[in-house]
C-alpha cells in the first residue's frame, strides 16, 4: 500500500506561466479590443484613411483581422503563422499610424503626445509579435 506521500509525488505542479506567454495572452487581448474599436468606433479611424478608395471596407476588414489574429495569439493556434500575420498587418498599418500624424480631423491630432505614441507602439507590438516567429 503507497502511503499519502507516495501518491502526491506525482500530482503535476502549476507552472508559472512564461514572459513569453503573458506577452501573448496580452497581444491577443489588445488586439481583440483594437479590432472591435474599428467596429464600435468606426467614425474614429475615417479621418484616419479617408485618402483610401473603400476606406470603410478597409476599417472593418482590419478590424476583422485584428480580431482574428488576437484570438489566435490566445488560443495559441498556429504561433509561428499568426506571428508572421501580425508582424505583416503591423507593417501595413505603421505607414497609415504614421500618416494619421498629419490627417486633417483626425479625433485625437490635438494631442499630439499620444498621436506620437502610436508610432512607437505598433513598432513594439510589431517586435513582440517577431518574438512568436522565433520558437
Amino acid at each position: 500500500m503507497k502511503s499519502a506521500v507516495h501518491r502526491h509525488r506525482h500530482v503535476k505542479k502549476k507552472k508559472k506561466p512564461s514572459l513569453k506567454e503573458i506577452f501573448r495572452l496580452v497581444l491577443g487581448i489588445f488586439l481583440i479590443v483594437e479590432g472591435l474599436l474599428h467596429f464600435i468606433t468606426t467614425s474614429q479611424f475615417v479621418p484616419i484613411i479617408q485618402f483610401m478608395p473603400f476606406h470603410m471596407v478597409v476599417i472593418y476588414l482590419s478590424g476583422l483581422i485584428e480580431i482574428v489574429l488576437g484570438l489566435l495569439f490566445i488560443l495559441n493556434k498556429y504561433r509561428k503563422l499568426v506571428a508572421w500575420g501580425a508582424v505583416l498587418f503591423f507593417l501595413a498599418v505603421l505607414p497609415v499610424t504614421i500618416a494619421f500624424e498629419n490627417a486633417p480631423g483626425a479625433v485625437i491630432a490635438s494631442l499630439p503626445w499620444l498621436t506620437w505614441g502610436k508610432v512607437p507602439s505598433v513598432i513594439i507590438l510589431m517586435v513582440v509579435a517577431f518574438w512568436y516567429t522565433r520558437d
